[in-house]
């Protein structure tokens, strides 16, 4: 378990994971269970496929998905604060309404604490990665 997990990261090629369900929602705020896992990805460039820190959703309110599915990849900004096995309760979210048709690319997750308040001031900005901002900046503990 980690003991000072980050109150917020970015999770990135979401609309790429297999099944592709996750990527059509738009996130507002609902809770959802994550685990992180170690997942192979190829890199754009060189096609040599690395372990690469992931996560796993569930939904409990789905129909659809019981259990964990693929959400995407950790940005490489926050890997190195968050443990492979790590599992909690998480606030998803999406930046904008998005468009019919369009697939999610990237969501962002937050501490259930967090309030609305501060999510959208974290999302104000262009990019949510804990790694740019302190939990102090937006009325969090360290």
């Amino acid at each position: 378990m980690n003991p000072d997990p980050p109150s917020f990261f970015e999770v990135y090629n979401v609309h790429k994971q297999q099944p592709n369900h996750w990527s059509k929602a738009k996130w507002k705020g609902r809770a959802v269970q994550i685990r992180v896992v170690l997942r192979d990805w190829a890199a754009p460039r060189t096609g040599k496929v690395v372990p690469t820190l992931a996560v796993n959703l569930m939904y409990p309110q789905s129909t659809e998905l019981v259990g964990f599915y693929p959400l995407g990849f950790i940005a490489e900004a926050d890997r190195s604060k968050i443990a492979i096995g790590e599992t909690r309760t998480m606030k998803i979210w999406t930046k904008g309404d998005g468009e019919i048709g369009i697939p999610t690319t990237k969501v962002w997750l937050f501490d259930e604490s967090m309030t609305e308040e501060q999510i959208q001031d974290v999302l104000m900005f262009c990019r949510a990665a804990s790694s740019l901002w302190e939990p102090e900046d937006f009325g969090l503990s360290p």
